[in-house]
Parts: C-alpha cells; structure tokens; sequence
C-alpha cells in the first residue's frame, strides 16, 4: 500500500512506523508490502504524530495521514486547497466613455446622440485561468466574448449590436479560507478589440450602418485600460467583480478643442470553477 503524509495541506517528509517496528524515513511517501490484515501505522513530522489502525485489503491501497498544524504558524498559501485553475465564466458587463478637458466632464454611452449620462450593456461569456506558483501568487488571464445590444425608438436605425473580444493579463494573489473557500485579488493591463460593431433598422430598404468605428468622433476598435479585479469562491463557484479604467484616447472630441476620451467598464459576474482533484 501508499502511504503519504500532509503537513498544512502539503506533502512532507514524515517518518513512518509500521507495526511498532518497522521505520521509513526520507520520502515524500512510502510503498509498503503487507500481508492482508489489521496493521498499525504512525507518522510523525514536526513534534506532530498521527496513529492508525488500518485494515489491508487489496494490493493498491492508498492511506493519507493529515497533521494537524494548530498553534503552529500556518500562512494562507499553506492551507489544505482544492485547487481550481480554471472557470467558466458568465457575466453581465457595461461600458461607459468619459470625455475630460477644458474644466468638462461628459459621461455617454457613446451609440446615441441622446446617450448623455448612460452606458452601453451587454454579456460577457469564456473562460478564465488564474493558476497560483508560490505564496498565494500567480496569473489570471482568459479569453472571453462579449456581446453588446442598444435600441432607440427616435431614430432610423433602432439598434445597435456589438461583438468584442477581450483579454485580462493580470497578477493574482488567492487567500483560501477553506478547501473551497477562497477570496482572490487580481490587477493589470485588458485589451478589448472590437470585431463588430453596426447599427441596424426594421426597415428593409435601409441599410445596416458599419463604419462606427474608427470614423472620426467615434471610438477607436481597441481599448487597453487599467484594471482591478476580486472573485469569492464558494464551492464550485465564484462570484467575481472587476473594473477597468481605460488608458488609450478615443478622441472624439479631440476636433473641438483639449479634450480625452476615455473607456471604462465594470463586470458583475459568476464562475463555474474546475477542480484540479
């Protein structure tokens, strides 16, 4: 049979004594022949030890010994993890371009002219990795899609639709409480590229409107921006919040005198975690 021992949720080199005469010392784990039957087994690392009397009864027997580290000082990246790399990822996200220059501040969607003090909508779906290397840090990262959606009644074209791709590239930081409970921080650079972006009316002799972006006084296809991020894993999932403040100038304004214009988003989300056990 295989016997291993966890220290504060990670393996370790802990002594082994089988039967009260037989010693295993120097492994991570150890393999030991046994004839079928009731044997006892101590491990021992740390000042810490754990007896059992464990029954042998086939030939590929596995038996976990896990030390208890109370009153010893344990750091949250230590903790006994079921690790989750990986999450499928549903979210509801808006965008916003904020205009500054000149002593003004104008916050618009950016779609309609009567879109002062609103924001452009939409769902966010993909998937995301936030791996962990050494002490609670690491990477979150993904792919994702997003798809945006505006109507208007007051003019020809009624509704827009938007299709972007976006990818975070992010240092992480994760703090588990629990097996499956953690809180995690993550912050860097997204980049949101604009596949397709049109106007459309129920009028079918008026052609769909194409040109919105890149035109000038409209924003430009990529957006990089600065961003902030949390997610609270509860089990298999995790709620997950994040901002980003937009870096590069969309000029919109930038004809009509000093003005920047900016990109900011905010996403309100929840992930179907995969467990790496």
């Amino acid at each position: 049979m295989q016997v291993l021992t966890r220290y504060a949720g990670k393996p370790v080199y802990a002594e082994l004594v089988v039967d009260n005469k037989d010693k295993y010392t120097s492994e991570p784990s150890y393999k030991v022949n046994l004839p079928y039957g009731t044997h006892s087994f101590r491990v021992s690392y740390n000042g810490k030890s754990k007896e059992k009397f464990i029954n042998v009864n086939k030939p590929e027997q596995t038996q976990v010994f896990k030390l208890s580290a109370k009153n010893d000082v344990v750091w949250p990246w230590q903790r006994e993890y079921d690790i989750a790399p990986v999450g499928f990822s549903l979210a509801y996200v808006y965008k916003q371009l904020v205009t500054t220059g000149e002593g003004q501040k104008l916050k618009e969607s950016g779609v309609w002219p009567d879109g002062k003090g609103k924001t452009l909508k939409g769902m966010q779906a993909g998937l995301h990795f936030q791996p962990c290397f050494k002490f609670g840090l690491g990477l979150y990262t993904g792919l994702f899609y997003e798809l945006y959606v505006s109507t208007s009644k007051k003019y020809d074209y009624d509704m827009f639709i938007e299709h972007c791709a976006y990818v975070p590239v992010h240092l992480y930081y994760r703090i588990p409480f629990g097996r499956k409970v953690a809180l995690s921080v993550h912050g860097g650079l997204g980049f949101n590229y604009v596949i397709h972006g049109a106007f459309s009316a129920k009028d079918e002799d008026i052609e769909d409107y194409t040109d919105f972006y890149e035109e000038d006084g409209f924003p430009k296809k990529f957006n990089m921006a600065m961003e902030v991020g949390a997610g609270l894993r509860l089990g298999a999932f995790q709620l997950n919040f994040q901002y980003g403040k937009g870096l590069n100038d969309h000029k919109s304004y930038s004809s009509q005198g000093d003005f920047k214009t900016i990109q900011n988003k905010y996403t309100f989300g929840v992930s179907y975690m995969f467990s790496a056990e």
